[in-house]
């Protein structure tokens, strides 16, 4: 069960340290969770220490691979609890991306989600590839070896 409430984030540094720490809620490395995303360490220390610059694919694609979800809320408007039916602007950038509302899309994205591989076993994928690239050995200690072996 995760320690995580949910937040509300108005910087880069608190996205950062959320992401820090389902990281580490996930006993990944920084290595692990930027071989997940398809990126280089180095972009994941950044994002944890605060980059304001960060992409926002990955930084969306960090949020999924670490089960975090992201809501936009309108700072506008009242805070009333409103219901799926309210129309809003979104809903016509769903209709036109997707043909097909925003209810509909939401409505569908938890079979979406469920027919993807979960983060454990890509995680698990991840380590299970680190394990068998530390156990290689080169050509050069091949040969040394053979050549050990004639002698």
């Amino acid at each position: 069960m995760s320690s995580m409430k949910d937040t509300n984030l108005r910087t880069a540094e608190q996205l950062g340290a959320v992401i820090r720490l389902k990281r580490k809620e996930k006993d990944l490395t920084q290595s692990e969770l930027a071989k997940l995303l398809g990126a280089e360490r180095k972009w994941v220390i950044n994002i944890e220490s605060g980059n304001s610059k960060a992409e926002i694919g990955l930084v969306l694609r960090a949020l999924e691979a670490l089960n975090l979800r992201a809501s936009l809320t309108d700072g506008d408007k009242p805070k009333s609890r409103g219901t799926l039916r309210d129309a809003s602007p979104l809903d016509e950038v769903f209709r036109n991306l997707q043909g097909k509302s925003m209810q509909e899309f939401l409505r569908a994205e938890p079979e979406r989600l469920a027919a993807r591989p979960s983060i454990d076993a890509r995680i698990q994928h991840v380590r299970k590839r680190k394990r068998a690239t530390q156990t290689r050995i080169s050509s050069k200690q091949i040969l040394v070896n053979r050549n050990a072996d004639r002698r």
